[in-house]
């Protein structure tokens, strides 16, 4: 089973392609939303990571589940750099407490949600990362584990001090969760149905966030007036991006090729 979160397209392809040469299925982290046991004999996490970290709304998701101890597991982030800080030993800490520890962990360079890149920039990931994919690919049909790990399950807090949590992100980092909706927002509600957390309502042909917000910019990059635009001035202009494979379908992230 692939477990996956996304909010650009970007984690959704790559979880796909895994699925199809591995022939595993795949399931939105969203969707989980009670206790599950899952007893597949591999089980991954594809999604995006946030200032180093997994998303809080990973992590909640993630602890929700329960595996057998001798599941082979392994964790997929991708971020603009292609480098994941301490996301592989949060990883650990939820399969250790759910069942069983981490055996591998991967990064993939692709465009990120909030992080300028220029498209040129963005061409070469995208280019680059159907071998990286490739190579992942092998490394888990082939059972490889590159991580030891270190047996510890997680703490008190561990989804509630993650950064972006709800509304207690640090100071500094407050105002990447402060969005502006301007006046080309016509209240299509397409943020409201895509928003991962439920956080945005529509009231008066408006959007409106809430505290619950996981910083997946879905609202930002998806809506078809960019309207929503993060108020820091160097994120406020930044040009809409979503995976070329991409499409939003009866509400949902989807592929154009499945």
């Amino acid at each position: 089973m692939i477990f996956y979160f996304t909010g650009t397209g970007n984690s959704l392809w790559v979880a796909n392609e895994l699925s199809k040469e591995l022939r595993e299925e795949m399931k939105n982290i969203i969707d989980i939303k009670d206790k599950l046991f899952v007893e597949d004999k591999v089980i991954g996490i594809v999604c995006p990571t946030y200032m180093g970290d997994l998303p809080w709304i990973v992590k909640d998701r993630l602890l929700r589940l329960k595996i057998n101890p001798d599941t082979y597991t392994f964790a997929i982030l991708t971020s603009n750099v292609g480098k994941s800080g301490k996301s592989n030993d949060s990883a650990d800490k939820i399969f250790c407490t759910i069942g069983s520890g981490l055996c591998s962990f991967f990064d993939i360079s692709m465009p990120g949600n909030c992080i300028i890149s220029s498209k040129k920039q963005n061409s070469r990931r995208l280019s680059a990362a159907p071998l990286t994919v490739k190579n992942i690919i092998s490394d888990i049909r082939n059972r490889i584990e590159n991580y030891k790990s270190k047996g510890v399950k997680v703490e008190d807090n561990f989804v509630e001090d993650s950064f972006f949590y709800k509304n207690k992100s640090l100071l500094r980092l407050s105002p990447i969760k402060n969005f502006r909706i301007n006046k080309d927002c016509d209240g299509c509600g397409l943020c409201q149905k895509i928003c991962p957390t439920n956080n945005i309502t529509i009231k008066e042909k408006r959007a409106i966030h809430g505290n619950k917000c996981a910083a997946c910019y879905a609202c930002v990059h998806w809506c078809p007036k960019n309207a929503t635009r993060v108020k820091i001035p160097i994120l406020y202009s930044r040009f809409q991006y979503h995976h070329p494979d991409a499409k939003i379908d009866k509400g949902r992230i989807s592929l154009e090729r499945i």
